[in-house]
């Protein structure tokens, strides 16, 4: 039975805010970072399995989930996969092994490798979610895919592929061929596969645009550097750049160095508030990018955490960036209404 949806509420003129200052912590006994002090009844102990703490989205994202630990009274754990998902997994074990936790909220690395230790740590008592990516086989939904699970906050990565793709389909209109360097976060992961089958899907019908050239740019901005200098050495005429917005944005200077800054268009994926200032302006090649919003979904999934353990309420799929009014697809038209909720 599909659980209650909670909704996340989202102003009607979609000000979105920008990353502010983290909640103080301090280390914990087992080797997590951890905002609060002892836990009584009333203080529930939630883990957070977090894919990596380097990551610009998923750290805007602690921050927020920090803010409301603080006030609601939970003590939050933070552990960092650093990108490694039989790290991961193993940490996952180790929360439930602990018996020190009454809830889990996991970014998942694989989502469909993590079933197995989520259905253990449901076994074992503990209230479970999802932030971010999806806990299962199907990247094209939000709702809970495992039985047992409080909740799942995520915007579909299939759905930002697609509005990519859409944009890059405006940015290569009138050119053709119009040759396209797409940079995956990391193409090994389910993400990276989730958001290139999004956007082949838009731009299937777009015969006009040709991948010359791909790339794992890890999702910042040295890995989007050095990828799309590879990228201009092999295909110099290069008309359209696509990935994660902190490695397009970090590609900039290979870019200007090139001589091909405000040549080459810029598509995005995540909603940067470096991104949707030069969107917004009309300046180097920026023509879009696919919002996510990392603050909104850390306080989706921290809320709804907390109704789990203290009420036992399932609050099923959470989209925050669902919610926005006019889609999740900004452009220089709408870009001015936006502020990113990550800076890079």
């Amino acid at each position: 039975m599909r659980a209650q949806r909670m909704r996340a509420a989202v102003a009607a003129t979609v000000a979105i805010a920008v990353a502010g200052s983290a909640v103080g912590c301090g280390s914990s006994e087992d080797g997590g970072s951890t905002a609060g002090s002892a836990t009584t009844a009333e203080r529930p102990r939630v883990a957070f399995v977090n894919a990596s703490m380097a990551n610009a989205v998923l750290q805007a994202a602690y921050q927020e989930m920090q803010r409301v630990a603080e006030a609601e009274g939970v003590e939050l754990t933070a552990f960092d996969a650093g990108f490694d998902p039989a790290k991961q997994f193993a940490q996952l074990q180790d929360v439930v092994a602990s018996g020190q936790y009454d809830g889990v909220i996991v970014a998942p690395l694989d989502g469909n490798g993590l079933v197995p230790g989520v259905e253990a740590a449901i076994d074992a008592g503990l209230k479970v979610g999802s932030l971010n990516q999806a806990i299962g086989s199907r990247l094209d939904t939000t709702e809970p895919q495992v039985d047992g699970m409080s909740f799942a906050v995520i915007h579909p990565p299939v759905t930002s592929g697609r509005d990519m793709g859409r944009l890059t389909v405006e940015a290569c209109r009138d050119v053709d061929p119009c040759e396209v360097g797409f940079l995956y976060g990391s193409k090994a992961l389910p993400l990276g596969q989730a958001l290139r089958q999004g956007w082949d899907g838009a731009v299937e019908d777009s015969p006009n645009i040709e991948v010359v050239a791909e790339g794992d740019g890890n999702f910042d901005a040295q890995g989007g550097l050095k990828v799309v200098q590879d990228f201009l050495q092999a295909h110099p005429g290069i008309d359209v750049i696509v990935g994660p917005d902190p490695s397009v944005v970090g590609a900039q200077p290979a870019l200007s160095d090139a001589g091909r800054l405000g040549k080459v268009k810029l598509v995005g994926g995540g909603g940067s508030a470096a991104a949707i200032r030069q969107i917004a302006a009309g300046e180097n090649g920026w023509v879009g990018t696919a919002v996510v919003l990392p603050r909104s979904e850390g306080r989706a999934a921290m809320e709804a955490m907390i109704a789990a353990v203290r009420d036992g309420k399932a609050s099923g799929g959470i989209d925050p960036s669902g919610e926005i009014p006019g889609g999740a697809m900004l452009t220089r038209e709408n870009a001015a209404r936006f502020r990113g909720e990550f800076p890079s």
